[in-house]
């Protein structure tokens, strides 16, 4: 089972006691940090999932879009492409903020 290491620090601690070295006065820069997560089978499954299912509901809505356009539903084409282009440009949005 492959298993990933996420480390997390606090932010407190990460400005206290700096010396010259860059290091906390405390810590020796050989010592693993304290606090760390795994990262599972279970959280990968969860994020192929998702990645799977946002990929299904994309094709689905384009797939609908090309059936509105071929079926001459010209109102219900563009407005299928603009609300999906707007969730798109709205995550990027978020994305690119975060």
């Amino acid at each position: 089972m492959a298993e990933c290491t996420v480390v997390k620090f606090s932010s407190a601690s990460l400005g206290a006691n700096l010396n010259n070295s860059g290091l906390k006065s405390t810590e020796n820069s050989a010592t693993p940090p304290r606090y760390h997560h795994r990262f599972g089978c279970y959280y990968i499954t969860c994020h192929f999932l998702s990645i799977a299912t946002y990929i299904t509901d994309i094709s689905l809505s384009c797939w609908l879009a090309v059936l509105y356009h071929a079926q001459g539903q010209e109102a219900y084409f563009a407005l299928t492409v603009s609300l999906l282009t707007l969730s798109a440009v709205v995550s990027t949005g978020f994305s690119l903020r975060w």
